[in-house]
């Protein structure tokens, strides 16, 4: 007999796999040295946080934030803290995600209003879920707070239409410039993108 069509029973369908920007809040991290309200250390008196509020970093050395953060393929990222910084500028301190370290990231003050701000830079990162640490070796003379942190791929996942010169060129094998022309490996540049085998790919 037959099974009628609304009877049979079917697969939950399966969602697409998520590649692009990932947040974490550094209210949610693990700490040692910062400022604390009490017993804890989240602070909401300034306006316009996400989430739950912010972290005062505060000023001391040896101060540090410690979280995780998924990475679901190795290539080229974008790193933006987000922070307020209005005493003055803050360079002192390092952010490391994985095997990889930012030093002596520059904080520029924030404007008297308590505009938030993000600081950013690039890492090249391996796949996994990463340790992320954002750490000062010596005593800080401002205070910086500290509300999140994104990670977004810069190198696309799989192979893609490429566009050059307003035409979507399919790039599956060989290495290109940005503007579509074939480079051969002797005349490659270490720290510049490339297209390779259809991935944009920082060669170093």
């Amino acid at each position: 007999m037959a099974v009628p069509e609304f009877a049979k029973t079917y697969g939950a369908p399966v969602a697409p796999e998520y590649h692009g920007t990932r947040q974490v809040e550094f209210e949610n991290s693990d700490y040692k040295s910062i400022d604390k309200n009490g017993n804890s250390a989240v602070k909401s008196d300034i306006p316009g946080f996400t989430a739950l509020g912010y972290v005062s970093y505060g000023t001391k050395s040896g101060a540090k934030l410690r979280d995780t953060i998924r990475i679901d393929e190795p290539g080229l990222y974008k790193v933006a803290i987000r922070y307020l910084s209005p005493e003055a500028d803050i360079e002192r301190v390092n952010f490391s995600i994985g095997s990889q370290t930012k030093r002596n990231i520059k904080f520029p003050k924030t404007s008297e209003d308590n505009q938030w701000q993000t600081a950013e830079f690039e890492l090249e990162l391996e796949a996994g879920v990463l340790e992320a640490v954002f750490s000062s070796t010596k005593t800080q003379s401002n205070h910086l707070y500290l509300d999140n942190f994104t990670v977004t791929p810069l190198t696309p996942t799989g192979v893609e239409n490429v566009l050059f010169e307003d035409k979507a060129i399919r790039v599956t094998e060989g290495c290109f410039d940005l503007m579509g022309r074939k480079v051969a490996p002797e005349r490659m540049i270490p720290g510049t993108v490339y297209i390779i085998n259809g991935r944009k790919t920082l060669y170093r």
